[in-house]
Protein backbone atom coordinates (compact mmCIF):
# COMPACT_ATOMS: atom_id res chain seq x y z
CA UNK A 1 0.00 0.00 0.00
CA UNK A 2 1.44 3.43 -0.89
CA UNK A 3 2.14 5.83 1.98
CA UNK A 4 -0.53 8.37 2.78
CA UNK A 5 -0.55 11.82 4.27
CA UNK A 6 2.13 14.42 3.92
CA UNK A 7 4.94 12.27 2.54
CA UNK A 8 6.97 15.31 1.46
CA UNK A 9 7.06 16.66 4.97
CA UNK A 10 5.62 19.91 6.26
CA UNK A 11 7.09 23.32 6.86
CA UNK A 12 3.99 25.00 8.22
CA UNK A 13 5.88 26.03 11.35
CA UNK A 14 8.76 27.61 9.47
CA UNK A 15 7.62 31.18 8.86
CA UNK A 16 10.84 33.14 8.19
CA UNK A 17 9.07 36.38 9.11
CA UNK A 18 8.22 35.06 12.58
CA UNK A 19 11.01 32.66 13.59
CA UNK A 20 11.18 31.89 17.30
CA UNK A 21 14.62 32.39 18.84
CA UNK A 22 16.11 32.68 22.30
CA UNK A 23 17.98 35.91 22.98
CA UNK A 24 19.38 36.69 26.43
CA UNK A 25 17.34 33.82 27.87
CA UNK A 26 14.06 35.16 26.46
CA UNK A 27 12.06 33.79 23.55
CA UNK A 28 11.68 36.43 20.84
CA UNK A 29 10.30 36.52 17.30
CA UNK A 30 12.73 37.53 14.56
CA UNK A 31 12.62 38.02 10.78
CA UNK A 32 15.17 35.83 8.97
CA UNK A 33 13.77 36.34 5.46
CA UNK A 34 16.81 38.39 4.37
CA UNK A 35 19.05 35.43 5.29
CA UNK A 36 16.96 33.19 3.05
CA UNK A 37 17.30 35.66 0.16
CA UNK A 38 21.08 35.74 0.68
CA UNK A 39 21.20 31.92 0.71
CA UNK A 40 19.20 31.68 -2.53
CA UNK A 41 21.58 34.15 -4.20
CA UNK A 42 24.69 32.46 -2.78
CA UNK A 43 23.52 29.09 -4.13
CA UNK A 44 22.70 30.71 -7.49
CA UNK A 45 19.31 29.02 -7.49
CA UNK A 46 17.31 29.36 -10.69
CA UNK A 47 14.08 29.08 -8.73
CA UNK A 48 12.64 27.93 -5.44
CA UNK A 49 9.76 25.52 -6.03
CA UNK A 50 7.18 26.09 -3.31
CA UNK A 51 4.32 23.61 -2.88
CA UNK A 52 1.76 24.47 -0.27
CA UNK A 53 -1.40 26.12 0.84
CA UNK A 54 -2.39 29.64 1.74
CA UNK A 55 0.22 30.15 4.48
CA UNK A 56 3.11 28.67 2.52
CA UNK A 57 2.26 30.59 -0.67
CA UNK A 58 1.82 33.80 1.33
CA UNK A 59 5.37 33.39 2.69
CA UNK A 60 6.64 32.56 -0.82
CA UNK A 61 5.00 35.71 -2.18
CA UNK A 62 6.81 37.78 0.44
CA UNK A 63 10.12 36.21 -0.57
CA UNK A 64 9.28 36.87 -4.23
CA UNK A 65 8.72 40.53 -3.41
CA UNK A 66 12.23 40.56 -1.87
CA UNK A 67 13.73 39.19 -5.10
CA UNK A 68 13.56 35.40 -4.70
CA UNK A 69 12.82 33.49 -7.90
CA UNK A 70 9.68 31.60 -6.85
CA UNK A 71 7.53 29.00 -8.59
CA UNK A 72 4.41 28.54 -6.48
CA UNK A 73 2.24 25.44 -6.76
CA UNK A 74 -1.00 25.19 -4.76
CA UNK A 75 -1.02 21.88 -2.88
CA UNK A 76 -3.43 21.35 -0.03
CA UNK A 77 -6.49 19.41 0.98
CA UNK A 78 -8.78 22.43 1.42
CA UNK A 79 -8.87 23.41 -2.28
CA UNK A 80 -9.41 27.06 -1.36
CA UNK A 81 -6.66 28.95 -3.18
CA UNK A 82 -8.14 31.70 -5.32
CA UNK A 83 -7.49 31.40 -9.05
CA UNK A 84 -7.15 27.61 -8.96
CA UNK A 85 -9.76 25.07 -9.90
CA UNK A 86 -8.30 22.03 -8.15
CA UNK A 87 -5.17 21.88 -6.01
CA UNK A 88 -2.80 18.94 -5.63
CA UNK A 89 -3.85 16.98 -2.58
CA UNK A 90 -7.57 17.76 -2.73
CA UNK A 91 -8.58 14.76 -4.84
CA UNK A 92 -6.40 12.47 -2.73
CA UNK A 93 -7.94 13.84 0.49
CA UNK A 94 -11.49 13.37 -0.79
CA UNK A 95 -10.80 9.84 -2.02
CA UNK A 96 -9.01 8.86 1.20
CA UNK A 97 -11.87 10.20 3.32
CA UNK A 98 -14.44 8.40 1.15
CA UNK A 99 -12.53 5.14 1.43
CA UNK A 100 -12.22 5.49 5.21
CA UNK A 101 -15.94 6.23 5.56
CA UNK A 102 -16.83 3.19 3.45
CA UNK A 103 -14.62 0.91 5.56
CA UNK A 104 -15.78 2.31 8.89
CA UNK A 105 -19.41 2.06 7.84
CA UNK A 106 -18.97 -1.67 7.21
CA UNK A 107 -17.24 -2.09 10.57
CA UNK A 108 -20.01 -0.15 12.36
CA UNK A 109 -22.64 -2.40 10.82
CA UNK A 110 -20.74 -5.59 11.67
CA UNK A 111 -20.27 -4.61 15.32
CA UNK A 112 -23.57 -2.76 15.76
CA UNK A 113 -21.70 0.37 16.81
CA UNK A 114 -22.02 4.08 16.31
CA UNK A 115 -18.73 5.52 15.04
CA UNK A 116 -17.45 9.03 14.59
CA UNK A 117 -14.97 10.03 11.91
CA UNK A 118 -13.28 13.40 12.13
CA UNK A 119 -11.83 14.98 8.99
CA UNK A 120 -9.23 17.71 8.98
CA UNK A 121 -9.18 20.94 7.05
CA UNK A 122 -8.97 24.66 7.74
CA UNK A 123 -12.72 25.17 8.14
CA UNK A 124 -13.54 21.68 9.42
CA UNK A 125 -12.58 22.10 13.07
CA UNK A 126 -14.59 19.68 15.11
CA UNK A 127 -16.42 18.47 12.03
CA UNK A 128 -17.33 14.83 12.28
CA UNK A 129 -19.49 12.30 10.54
CA UNK A 130 -21.29 9.75 12.65
CA UNK A 131 -22.89 6.62 11.31
CA UNK A 132 -23.79 3.17 12.43
CA UNK A 133 -26.54 0.69 13.06
CA UNK A 134 -28.95 0.96 15.97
Amino acid sequence: MPPGGTILGAANRGNPYARKAVRDGREVTIDVSDEIIKGIKRLEMDALLVLGGDGTLHIAHGLFLKGAPIIGVPRMIDNDIGGTEVSFGFDTAVNTATEAIDKLHTTAEAHHRLMLLELMGRNARGTGISFGVR
